[in-house]
């Protein structure tokens, strides 16, 4: 009686939260996503006078996620685009407006795109440049702490499906900063973020929307340069794997990737290339075999066999959090003409690599650009600029110590240390071995260090990284560290509702 009861009381809260969302429209105008679009337009128009952008100037359009953001400095394309070109484009002074949010997906990008064409009389778009494309099984939960990245949930189980879609359970959630702690969820053997036909949809509602933006830029007469999204295919193992083949043969599968694993570390890479061979006859869509396929071809120097193993290893992890092969040749395959032109970034990385792998040489975590990486897009993104305004346009390529200039002073170094050790924390538990993910945060962390020595986040993120490892003395110490040097900023930290899930579990 009393579970029917509750299951009552919920059905009709949820209920009574819908009927409150259907007839009282107006209360969209008091939520916070609604007031960020206000904000968001009259940040932009406050950017449009401060910058002088006008119809006599030519005023370019930045649009993505965190990449185009600049992750993890800021406006790196932006300004290094307007270096090379010398601040001019068609005889015009060269002015810009970066759009690019981190954590959105392409459905955002268009809303934002449509805010600029729509309103050419205030915006004055000269031309409009999109990378977009690694976030698609994102969604963005806007807690107050932009700490709310979770994935698309899937359909698998009832409960999850009804959760999922509940408006009640949305609003406990938002109250209560809810987040997914995954690190005890994933296994070797893991299961996919969405099914295989969500995962279907997913990608072709990206291709739709692409195309139906170019489309919509086109028929604006507003032209468009859009690029195929690079990550790191070399260094940045798969989140998920997940087994497709026949059950009877899954114990010997495992047998041949262990066996391929003791054998590259012995150093016996051919041996660890007809293991992993042998586990791929029996699963051929187990992203972890891919990636170890590819590390293998990569020692024994057989690049291009090593760059066709990475590349699978990224289309077939099942927690996607960069821009599929798949993707990318729907963009390579937008037809171009006079004001639709489209750049490879990742053909151009290829290029430039002394090994035609694109790994740490250009991406400091999953997908976002180093600044030689950076150098490149933007290399790649002003001469097709010149391209198409040859007249009174001029490339000049600028060095990397020029670019380092720009941007690593001390503090822009610090910040890219910290931050880049914080999401490899963050993304640490989204794989069933976190070691070498843990390894880099560490590694960034030192690196921050070395330029200041004493702060309390070193400390209070080495405390982190201990209690995901549960060593509790470990983690004691630096917590003791930390709340010497700062004991506002030791509270401050652990108020950080994932902070706390972190250190719930090494508890329990």
């Amino acid at each position: 009686m009393v579970i029917f009861s509750v299951f009552v009381a919920l059905v009709g809260l949820e209920i009574l939260i819908r009927w409150d969302e259907k007839m009282l429209p107006e209360r969209k105008y008091q939520e916070p996503g609604f007031i960020k679009e206000i904000y968001d337009e009259m940040s932009v128009r406050k950017r449009i006078q401060e910058k002088g952008i006008s119809e006599k100037t030519f005023n370019i359009y930045y649009f993505g996620e965190s990449t185009m953001y600049g992750e993890p400095y800021r406006d790196t394309i932006p300004i290094l685009v307007e270096k090379m070109l010398e601040g001019r484009v068609g005889g015009a002074e060269l002015k810009w407006i970066n759009m690019g949010i981190p954590g959105i997906d392409f459905n955002e990008v268009v809303r934002r795109i449509r805010q600029v064409v729509e309103q050419k009389n205030i915006y004055y778009p000269s031309l409009i440049v999109i990378y977009s494309g690694h976030n698609e099984f994102l969604y963005y939960q806007d807690f107050e702490d932009g700490n709310g990245f979770s994935f698309r949930k899937d359909d698998t189980n009832p409960i999850g499906f009804l959760v999922s879609r509940s408006r009640l359970a949305h609003k406990v959630a938002k109250v209560f900063k809810i987040y997914r702690l995954e690190v005890d969820e994933r296994k070797f053997f893991d299961v996919p973020v969405v099914k295989a036909d969500k995962r279907v949809e997913i990608l072709k509602n990206y291709e739709d929307k692409v195309q139906s933006t170019i489309s919509y830029l086109k028929n604006n007469q507003v032209p468009v340069v859009i690029s195929t999204q690079t990550g790191n295919y070399a260094d940045f193992e798969p989140n998920r794997s997940v087994y497709t083949g026949d059950e009877l043969k899954k114990e010997e599968f495992k047998k041949y990737m262990d066996e391929g694993l003791v054998q590259e570390k012995n150093g016996e890479n051919q041996k660890a290339l007809s293991s992993y061979e042998k586990a791929l006859k029996i699963d051929k869509g187990f992203a972890e075999t891919y990636y170890r396929l590819g590390r293998a071809y990569r020692e024994l120097g057989e690049n291009e066999k090593a760059w066709e193993a990475y590349s699978k290893a990224v289309d077939f992890d099942m927690m996607p959090i960069r821009a599929t092969s798949s993707q990318n040749e729907f963009i390579k395959g937008i037809g171009e003409d006079k004001k639709t032109k489209i750049i490879d970034t990742v053909n151009y990385l290829r290029e430039k690599s002394e090994t035609a792998l694109i790994g740490n040489n250009y991406i400091v975590d999953a997908q976002h650009p180093n600044l030689k990486g950076y150098k490149l897009i933007a290399e790649l993104y002003a001469k097709k600029i010149v391209e198409m305004y040859p007249e009174q346009t001029k490339f000049t390529p600028i060095s990397e110590e020029e670019v380092e200039k720009l941007f690593n002073t001390k503090e822009a170094l610090f910040s890219m240390y910290t931050s880049r050790a914080d999401w490899m924390v963050r993304l640490s538990t989204w794989r069933y071995d976190f070691s070498n993910r843990l390894m880099v945060a560490e590694n960034y962390l030192e690196k921050a260090r070395e330029i200041y020595e004493r702060t309390a986040y070193y400390y209070l993120t080495k405390m982190t990284i201990a209690y995901l490892r549960k060593d509790m003395p470990e983690a004691e110490k630096n917590y003791e560290m930390a709340r010497k040097i700062n004991r506002k900023e030791t509270n401050e930290y652990l108020r950080n509702h994932w902070i706390n899930q972190v250190i719930k579990r090494a508890l329990n």
